[in-house]
């Protein structure tokens, strides 16, 4: 038996079997490596990702934004490998969105006259209607409870959000935001930017007039629709991009001492930030073709250059 195989192992066509299976496994193995880096790449790639992360920007945006030719897998793992200066509680935190699930029979919601043909179902149909419409979610972000806030106006298309600051969290509040961006865009360009406008059952939401309306309540400029209770997920966007404002004024921070111009500041920062998903160009950036230059005063906005971009803790 031994005999059989040393004579079967020394046929040349089973030697050239061996051999190239040997090179196919080393290669393999070599390729999952990734890139071999000398020590001058690497210093240089530690500064890129440093100077990146202190900026606030994700390991994505850092090499696009460096035209690196290096996959973030590779850099997470010298990151893991403590072959730069980074670690990974200096990541931009991952966050997993998930609906709450409950138990609990679900309250029937009450239909208040704010409601009458403004149901998530009404926004349904008035998207199979007006499939181009402008379409902005709106929301508050609290900052220390009863204090000042946040209203948050996002455009769907883009991501682009716009921020204002509030005294309270009310319908009056809210008017008066309006009531300026009415003044400054005049109804025109206004009706034109603001199709719809899609947001929660929040006690600071429940005026929808005040906001369709223009200021002689004679002409509706605007739609209001509400999501569903408990659904905040159908305005999602507008949720998922509080994250990036958040990562400057940390939740629950007391707004009081904040200025529009403070405001104005993170919207700047925000709105320039590069997003995977558009292709690594900023909401800035992709509204500038489809918005009104005068909607983009509105928070004082204006194209940055990556190194500009810093998304970090504020003081007031």
């Amino acid at each position: 038996m031994i005999l059989s195989v040393l004579i079967f192992a020394s046929l040349p066509s089973v030697n050239r079997f061996f051999v190239a299976q040997s090179e196919y496994i080393t290669n393999i193995s070599e390729h999952k490596k990734g890139p071999q880096l000398n020590a001058v790449e690497m210093k240089e790639l530690d500064e890129i990702i440093t100077k990146g992360v202190k900026q606030g920007l994700s390991i994505e945006v850092i090499i696009k934004t460096n035209h690196l030719k290096i996959a973030p897998s590779t850099v997470y793992r010298y990151i893991n490998e403590n072959r730069l200066r980074v670690k990974n509680i200096d990541l931009k935190r991952k966050v997993r969105y998930r609906q709450k699930t409950t138990s609990k029979p679900k309250a029937k919601p009450i239909e208040y006259d704010y409601l009458k043909d403004r149901t998530f179902s009404h926004f349904q149909q008035f998207m199979i209607e007006h499939p181009c419409a402008n379409v902005w979610q709106m929301d508050t972000i609290e900052g220390k409870k009863g204090g000042s806030a946040v209203l948050s106006l996002l455009y769907t298309k883009t991501n682009l959000q716009l921020y204002f600051k509030i005294a309270q969290i009310n319908t009056s509040e809210v008017k008066q935001v309006f009531t300026s961006i009415k003044e400054y865009l005049g109804n025109d360009l206004f009706t034109e930017t603001f199709a719809c406008i899609l947001t929660d059952n929040g006690k600071e939401n429940k005026d929808p007039l005040s906001i369709e309306m223009d200021e002689e309540g004679s002409v509706k400029l605007t739609k209001v629709f509400y999501c569903e209770a408990r659904r905040s997920d159908q305005k999602g966007k507008c949720e998922k991009n509080h994250e990036h404002f958040q990562e400057m004024t940390p939740k629950g921070r007391n707004m009081d001492g904040y200025r529009q111009k403070t405001i104005n500041h993170v919207s700047n920062q925000v709105n320039n930030y590069p997003r995977k998903i558009l292709n690594f160009h900023s909401p800035l950036e992709c509204s500038l073709k489809l918005l009104n230059k005068k909607v983009f005063e509105l928070n004082h906005l204006r194209i940055l250059t990556p190194a500009q971009i810093i998304l970090k803790h504020i003081e007031k």
